[in-house]
């Protein structure tokens, strides 16, 4: 199999580096304890605690999760958001609970780590499967279980490769954000672009009109043809290399939200960086299509849109070169988890805020001086310009021009970037006069 050391490699040392079973079930036993209390509510683990990747090395572990009604009939919010409150009090007698406008945060202590359950309700609508989280007391479409489906889903195709990739980018991160949805995003656009053009040049090449699309496409038929076909190492620096770039193949653009730290501040902004990145879509899965055949041409045209849906650019290079087949990522918009979105950027903003001295905060609070507008954006633009240097800093280790993966083990490796990580100071990530 075409790089299939590197891969079991890879995954078996995060592993073995970044997990540890003692905290998994003090994690495990305090979810139970939330399970006994909502017996008759179903629980749902999204995010990092559902795919196992949280960093468990911090003095907070943020744990995702989603309390889940199923109705016909759309609930009021207000209630069942008071009946959750109320049960969320009741877990435990050494737990606390944090209730804010749209956020439920039940909270344990052990060993002076406090494990944080970031709770959300939600509503799924029976008839229609579509999701709704409430936000401000109403009810708003949520995409948070589907995203999770989707990147578990790609990590299984991916032979455990992607949820590995995660979790050694929330290594690098720390406690920086609870909030990594973003992160999810980002990888798969990255996947499904590097295997659907990867699957696109095989096409051109090797199929014939008997080939069988359906039994291809089974996730350890793809799953298995990936690993005779890509070097999983040029896949880990594609994705890496590409988290935050807008333009794609298939697309004209991705599309991303850009959310202020300090609304009505960016414009004393110095330099480039001045809101949160949140992608607004996602590939969420491959397609092929024989556009020879007149059923699954219309089936691709009514889904072909600039926006979202299956790709026309694939599409037209398949009319142009002749091709019976067209392989496509299908494009998906709206957002994960917007309540803990919401929440984190507030958090982040306030212990900004408050790192500033009292004279100055009161200044901003009244006159709100250019100077000191200008300074507050720039503590805002260190964090932006931090975090988005430490999720394009794995890269390196993927990348052939240099040696490092060559000369040795993925394990060495990994215990290399640990005690650098380690050793850094959150100002040596800063990326100084990006302009």
């Amino acid at each position: 199999m075409k790089n299939s050391k590197f891969l079991i490699d890879f995954n078996n040392s995060v592993k073995k580096s970044l997990i540890d079973t003692t905290i998994d079930k003090k994690v495990l036993y305090f979810f139970n304890l939330i399970k006994e209390t909502f017996e008759k509510i179903d629980i749902k683990k999204i995010g990092d605690f559902r795919y196992k990747t949280y960093e468990r090395s911090l003095e907070i572990i943020n744990l995702d999760i989603a309390f889940v009604f199923y109705k016909t009939q759309i609930p009021e919010p207000k209630k069942i958001f008071t009946i959750v409150s109320e049960l969320a009090s009741r877990v435990n007698k050494t737990h606390s609970v944090n209730i804010s406008q749209n956020i439920i945060q039940i909270i344990f202590k052990s060993d002076k780590v406090k494990y944080i359950f970031n709770a959300i309700i939600m509503y799924v609508n029976s008839k229609d499967d579509k999701h709704y989280a409430i936000i401000n007391n109403k009810w708003n479409e949520e995409n948070v279980l589907k995203v999770c489906d989707d990147f578990l889903k790609a990590n299984k195709i991916s032979s455990g490769f992607l949820v590995n990739i995660k979790h050694l980018i929330n290594f690098v991160l720390k406690d920086d954000f609870a909030y990594t949805y973003n992160i999810d995003y980002m990888i798969l656009r990255g996947f499904y672009e590097y295997i659907a053009k990867t699957i696109k040049d095989s096409i051109a090449n090797e199929w014939n009109s008997s080939f069988d699309i359906k039994n291809f496409l089974k996730t350890e038929n793809l799953s298995f043809w990936l690993k005779h076909h890509i070097n999983f190492q040029s896949l880990g620096f594609y994705i890496l290399n590409n988290m935050y770039k807008k333009t794609t193949y298939f697309f004209s653009e991705f599309d991303d939200m850009i959310i202020e730290l300090f609304e009505s501040v960016s414009r004393y902004s110095l330099n480039s960086i001045t809101g949160f990145v949140v992608p607004a879509n996602y590939f969420s899965f491959i397609d092929i299509f024989n556009i020879k055949n007149n059923d699954e041409l219309r089936k691709y045209q009514n889904n072909m849109k600039v926006e979202s849906g299956y790709s026309i650019s694939a599409f037209d290079y398949a009319r142009q070169h002749d091709l019976s087949f067209v392989c496509t990522p299908y494009l998906k918009s709206g957002q994960a988890n917007i309540n803990l979105l919401r929440y984190e950027i507030n958090r982040k903003s306030k212990v900004i805020f408050n790192s500033i001295p009292s004279n100055l905060r009161d200044d901003i609070i009244t006159s709100r001086s250019r100077e000191n507008l200008e300074y507050l954006n720039q503590l805002a633009y260190n964090f932006l310009s931090a975090y988005k240097s430490k999720i394009e800093y794995l890269k390196i280790y993927f990348d052939k021009k240099y040696p490092l993966i060559r000369n040795q083990g993925y394990s060495s490796i990994i215990d290399m970037i640990k005690k650098i990580v380690n050793s850094l100071k959150n100002t040596d990530w800063i990326l100084e006069n990006d302009f």
